[in-house]
């Protein structure tokens, strides 16, 4: 007997059928729950991404010098929709 069916006393019912309008309901569900429109995320993930990034180090081979380099953050909305700009 294929296994995507189950006896039901004299006759045998499909599964899949029902996998699929539970699949569709779900997607359906979720695509409406999508439409709020845009939602700021939590105040730790914002300060999370907005913080500074860590400076990268090189050292010399003979150990004598040291470099310290700052790295330039995300670029802001306002850059980003900038026409031309490649970040």
């Amino acid at each position: 007997m294929n296994r995507l069916c189950r006896n039901s006393g004299n006759r045998s019912v499909s599964v899949l059928p029902i996998a699929l309008l539970l699949f569709a309901g779900v997607v359906f569900v979720s695509e409406l729950r999508g439409q709020e429109g845009y939602r700021l995320p939590s105040k730790e993930i914002v300060e999370l991404v907005d913080a500074p990034l860590t400076p990268l180090v090189s050292v010399t081979p003979d150990y004598q010098w040291l470099l310290q380099m700052e790295r330039a953050s995300l670029p802001s909305i306002e850059e980003v929709s900038e026409p031309g700009v490649v970040p």
